[in-house]
């Protein structure tokens, strides 16, 4: 029985895991700003949080496979797909920016994970601002773990 409960609790803890990106423009020619948290729950990873300082309208927002920034958000890579899938897994639909640029976020998947084959760790989250040069892709941010 003890090895049970034990096993149940170490799941638990596995299973408890969390994460967040901070999304910015990393060359700083746009002025948004956001914190998201990922959360694996019953239901899938949750995504919530608050991404000020977008034009006003519909943005995506969107996993890339790789988790380099630094020189802004255009080499990211493709969109993530480990399976090679119609609709890739990395599209999260659109966010809308209200008048004041703020958006809200609140996304729930059940095709990404923080850990596996469809582990999102140390990948890009940006979000697709259909105005801004270079096809958009000026906020972005790494997706990292909270401790």
């Amino acid at each position: 029985m003890f090895k049970f409960l034990l096993a149940a609790a170490l799941a638990t803890i596995v299973n408890a895991r969390e994460a967040s990106v901070f999304i910015i423009d990393p060359l700083g020619h746009e002025p948004v700003r956001g914190t998201l948290t990922f959360t694996e729950t019953e239901h899938g990873l949750h995504i919530q949080g608050q991404i000020n300082g977008l034009v006003p309208g519909n943005h995506g927002l969107w996993v890339n496979s790789k988790g380099l920034i630094s020189e802004g958000c255009l080499h990211t890579g493709a969109l993530f797909n480990p399976h090679n899938s119609p609709k890739p897994i990395g599209e999260l639909g659109s966010i809308n920016a209200d008048d004041k640029g703020l958006a809200n976020v609140d996304v729930t998947t059940t095709e990404l994970s923080l850990e596996g084959e469809n582990d999102i760790i140390g990948r890009t989250l940006f979000v697709n601002c259909p105005t801004a040069p270079g096809g958009g892709r000026t906020a972005c941010g790494v997706i990292g773990i909270v401790d």
